[in-house]
């Protein structure tokens, strides 16, 4: 654990700031191995295969090209199971650049390493993500329908809304908490193109069955049950609740 705290330290203190920006962005230089090992986020479109090697093929194997367009990644900060909290950061434009400059660094261990621009935008919740995500790619065609992930953004948002970011997080959590990468593999894994309600009246939905969940099991004397009655949140018993709502 010690390791990664010092990991963690050191990946912020080589964060260094060059400007910030009016709507509250900084831009950041630091090392492109170091931007390698953080995450996609979780609700980015697909990687695009046939994309990343029209990328790969135009710089013929120069990584060090990157660093002359900025990678975008954003930061938010959420409470564990226990209250504690905790800050991750996510690459929101870029992933396949980065995929690219991964693939170099493992490949060829010698690789020099370089240093490229980085914004950061802070965001409160997924549904900021989400907004900020389509402010970047404003200009590239996004067909929802056809990406699984940001079809799944929709539905995730509108439950995070209305649940509110307490019981529905945005890092990784235990129950009786639901964690929104799990619940965004979830609604690409059964198929949320086969969802028959829009994300609002889903979540409204969700909504009364956790209600109705809550009358059910009110009088059960199981611990893990008990820890859900108490935060009036159900929705981490089982699935079922999703799975009734999609059209099979």
């Amino acid at each position: 654990m010690a390791n990664l705290n010092s990991t963690r330290l050191n990946f912020i203190c080589s964060m260094n700031l060059k400007h910030r920006f009016r709507d509250g962005s900084k831009l950041y230089i630091m090392s492109a191995q170091q931007l390698c090992e953080l995450n996609i986020w979780h609700g980015n479109r697909l990687l695009n295969e046939e994309h990343r090697n029209e990328i790969a093929l135009a710089i013929s194997g120069d990584i060090s090209v990157f660093e002359n367009k900025p990678f975008h990644i954003v930061k938010i900060t959420d409470c564990n199971e226990a209250g504690d909290p905790i800050t991750v950061r996510y690459i929101v434009d870029g992933q396949h650049r980065v995929n690219i400059m991964k693939s170099t660094f493992v490949s060829n261990p010698f690789t020099d390493d370089f240093e490229v621009m980085v914004i950061e935008k802070v965001c409160a919740t997924e549904l900021e993500i989400s907004r900020h995500f389509r402010t970047l790619n404003n200009t590239k065609p996004i067909d929802y329908k056809e990406d699984p992930r940001l079809l799944a953004n929709e539905y995730v948002n509108a439950l995070q809304t209305r649940f509110g970011s307490g019981l529905i997080k945005s890092v990784r959590t235990r129950a009786p908490y639901l964690c929104v990468e799990a619940l965004r593999a979830e609604f690409i894994k059964r198929r949320i193109v086969t969802m028959r309600l829009d994300s609002v009246a889903f979540a409204e939905a969700v909504f009364n069955k956790n209600l109705e969940m809550i009358k059910l099991y009110n009088d059960s004397d199981d611990e893990q049950i008990k820890r859900m009655l108490k935060i009036r949140f159900m929705l981490t018993m089982n699935w079922s609740w999703l799975t009734d709502l999609i059209t099979v």
